[in-house]
């Protein structure tokens, strides 16, 4: 049987690189609270108060970031799983809203106007969103572009303080700081006052959209309520805390947090709550049936798969205890902390694990050495090498004396600034030691080694070369309007490039005789190996060159700028971690994040079989699949990616909803990698066949002397129809060959034939089909 398979090349996509934050608990400065995570089994949103949102597909493991140009300050999120989610800032003037989980961004159409700042937002079915203010209520229907604003008569100094749904219903409550309960059920209009209670109502949720939930601060003692009727009759169960938010699962199981932020879990009804040790959360949602994600005060996502019952961090990962990094060869990234400990991240920073290596007493400092090692200096003044592969921690040997020198390290060429007219030089890594003198006393500021030459930067202008490692010196100057001191040196024979303080960058290819002077002044100098360097200016501006200063690219931010930045890794100038103030700030690479090769689309009896593959992937977080089929492109599915490979891989992904025969179908890509930035393959179109092999009754019948004779194939294949008369002999061929999948059709003509009883017969794919027909001349 021959199958009919679409295949399409894909183009090169291209991605721009800038720095910005990994994850929520990386970024302090974001603001998480109530109504500020949106949760489903496909993505989790994340709102910061700022103008982007952290969006993860795999249940908060890793995360993408979706930026807003137009720094709107997103807010509150409300949505429908598979459907239209919706973030609201605090001041409300306009939403915006997704309906490919943040694939794109939109305003909406018309202003929101509320009387008060947001109180609570909620989605009651696909598309249909409410907003509460303090004292009115706005309503967005299913397919409506404009506001409808819910008339709601409150008396002076009643307001809202919380709202909630039925989810696929018309029942829409609220709470007032009056302790009273309203029931609409006709979509907001006519509320009506169900229950005043005796105490505050803190908070009102719902369940399996049969229950209402509200927790009284009652003066005597502290309640739940819980409705099934709408309101009309409740039940109290009395509790012991003081309850923030309360999130069910079922109306047996469910999560909360009370006033303090700590996490409790219930499996009795509400009966009996159990404090979960150690956990206090700011946020939590519900994901699915058993999953649940909650956000603690430091940002750190926490998940939970049992309804509550235990809780696992995304990521071990914090930051204020971070003393050096490094990214080396296979782009592994390694972080080291005071403690001594390694984490280590294999997926572009987006989780971090911790080695079984471990770094000998505090470290205070970290020392690139080369692409696959890096040294960590203890408080101690003791020197440690990790070395990527084989993994191996070993100590150097450091001149006694020296503990608290400048240190510098060039693959296996190790220097010691002894004072500042001294230096000692090693060229085994540390197993031997020698003394060069330098040939005059200044401070020293940057040391570069290249093979056996060794360049040193400091003040006044002045830097010293040596082309034998320190046996013999060279004293040069290079001359500026102002008094500068070098903080940043490279060179290789007469190649020569300088950072000042004060001057430009300069930069000589004749050992100094003609300096060309570009760039800005830095105050920080970063050098990684095949001549990238990083420059950080007096103005907080960082720039990099990797042809020595012939070329400066100035690096873009995310979400903030530069001003704090104290440590910065980086390889071939593609990858890069930076810690930021209290941010740890990540650079992707620039060009191709996926070479796509082909993309084919089946139909199988189990519905549409799509296949891709790639040549090479960088930084690939997975693909969606999306379907069209009604003028809308929906998310089917999402399948991961591979990270970075140049190794063939290959995808396939069966959507077992079949269009209908003669139903016409688009299917396309959306591929996104770590860093948020996506790319739409080209669209496959596929029309619906039939389910099963059919031969239809021919029209007219009888007939004379022409018929229509109608079959379909559901799949591609070879196919025969024949004519037989009445005593078995084959009279004509009608069909022998390929044929398509679909319907098809076959005018007989019988002129030439008798009149009599005559039978058509199908075969295909080992099956046959025989049916008779009546020609009356």
């Amino acid at each position: 049987m021959k199958k009919v398979i679409l295949f399409i090349v894909f183009g090169v996509i291209c991605l721009n690189a800038q720095w910005m934050p990994l994850n929520p608990s990386f970024f302090p400065g974001i603001v998480i609270d109530r109504e500020t995570v949106y949760a489903d089994s496909t993505v989790i949103m994340v709102p910061t108060g700022r103008d982007f949102v952290f969006k993860s597909f795999d249940k908060g493991k890793t995360w993408i970031i979706d930026f807003f140009r137009d720094r709107y300050s997103s807010g509150k999120i409300a949505g429908t799983t598979g459907s239209m989610k919706m973030v609201f800032s605090k001041i409300l003037y306009k939403g915006k809203f997704t309906t490919d989980d943040g694939g794109s961004w939109d305003n909406t159409f018309f202003p929101i106007f509320l009387s008060s700042p947001i109180v609570d937002v909620e989605s009651a079915r696909s598309e249909e969103f409410l907003v509460a203010g303090k004292t009115n209520l706005k309503r967005k229907s299913a397919g409506s572009i404009t506001w409808l604003n819910m008339i709601i008569s409150f008396p002076p100094g009643e307001e809202i303080t919380g709202l909630a749904c039925f989810k696929g219903t018309d029942d829409y409550f609220l709470v007032t700081n009056a302790n009273n309960f309203l029931h609409s059920y006709k979509r907001g209009i006519d509320f009506a006052v169900k229950k005043t209670f005796s105490g505050s109502v803190k908070l009102v949720t719902t369940v399996e959209s049969r229950y209402v939930i509200t927790f009284v601060n009652d003066p005597t003692q502290l309640l739940l309520y819980r409705s099934g009727d709408k309101g009309v009759t409740w039940d109290s169960i009395p509790v012991p805390y003081r309850f923030r938010d309360i999130r069910m699962f079922t109306v047996k199981d469910g999560i909360g947090t009370s006033e303090d932020l700590k996490v409790y879990h219930t499996s009795d009804s509400m009966k009996t709550w159990h404090q979960v040790p150690g956990l206090r959360f700011k946020e939590m949602a519900l994901i699915n049936g058993t999953e649940a994600i909650g956000f603690d005060e430091n940002h750190r996502a926490w998940l939970t798969s049992d309804r509550g019952q235990t809780w696992e961090i995304s990521s071990e990962l914090g930051i204020a205890e971070i003393r050096g990094m490094a990214v080396m060869d296979q782009n592994e990234m390694f972080v080291v902390t005071a403690p001594g400990n390694i984490l280590r991240s294999s997926d572009y920073g987006y989780y971090w694990q911790k080695t079984a290596d471990t770094i000998p007493g505090t470290v205070v400092s970290t020392a690139r050495e080369s692409d696959g090692a890096f040294l960590a200096k203890t408080s101690s003044g003791e020197y440690f090498r990790f070395q990527q592969s084989p993994r191996a921690i070993t100590p150097v040997n450091v001149p006694k004396g020296t503990e608290d020198h400048a240190f510098y390290a060039y693959d296996s060429v190790y220097i010691l600034e002894k004072d500042t007219s001294v230096m000692l030089i090693s060229t085994d890594r540390g197993e031997n030691w020698t003394e060069s003198v330098l040939p005059v006393s200044r401070k020293i500021n940057f040391v570069y080694a290249r093979g056996r030459e060794i360049f040193v930067g400091q003040d006044s202008s002045r830097y010293l070369r040596s082309a034998n490692f320190g046996r013999s010196w060279q004293d040069k100057r290079i001359y500026t309007s102002l008094p500068s001191n070098i903080t940043g040196i490279v060179g290789h024979g007469d190649t020569v490039f300088i950072a000042n303080s004060n001057a430009k960058v300069f930069f000589t290819t004749n050992g100094g005789n003609y300096w060309r002077q570009t760039g800005s002044p830095a105050s920080k100098f970063f050098f990684f190996g095949d001549d990238q360097i990083y420059l950080f200016t007096s103005d907080y501006r960082l720039f990099m060159t990797m042809d020595l200063g012939a070329i400066f690219t100035e690096q873009s931010s995310g979400p903030e700028n530069f001003h704090g930045l104290s440590l910065l890794a980086s390889r071939a100038g593609a990858f890069g971690l930076m810690l930021n103030s209290n941010s740890l700030l990540i650079k992707y690479a620039m060009g191709v994040p996926v070479e796509f090769t082909t993309f084919s689309a089946e139909t199988v009896r189990n519905g549409v079989l799509l296949n891709w593959s790639t040549a090479t992937e960088t930084n690939n977080h997975g693909f969606f699949i999306q379907k069209n089929s009604d003028g809308s492109w929906r998310d089917l599915a999402f399948v991961p990616g591979k990270g970075s490979t140049v190794s063939v891989n290959s995808y396939s992904f069966i959507d077992e909803n079949r269009p209908a025969t003669g139903e016409k179908v688009l299917y396309r890509l959306r591929q996104v990698d770590h860093s948020g930035e996506m790319s739409y393959s080209k669209e496959i179109e596929v029309t619906g066949v039939p389910v099963e092999l059919s031969l239809q009754q021919n029209y007219p019948n009888p007939f004379n002397p022409v018929t229509v004779i109608r079959y379909a194939l559901p799949v591609a294949g070879y196919a025969e129809l024949r004519v037989y008369n009445s005593a078995g002999e084959l009279v004509k061929v009608l069909v022998n060959g390929e044929i398509p999948a679909g319907e098809h059709s076959f005018e007989f003509n019988a002129a030439d034939l008798p009149s009599g009883i005559y039978f058509y017969r199908l075969d295909f794919g080992g099956k046959r089909i025989a049916r008779k027909m009546l020609l009356l001349k």
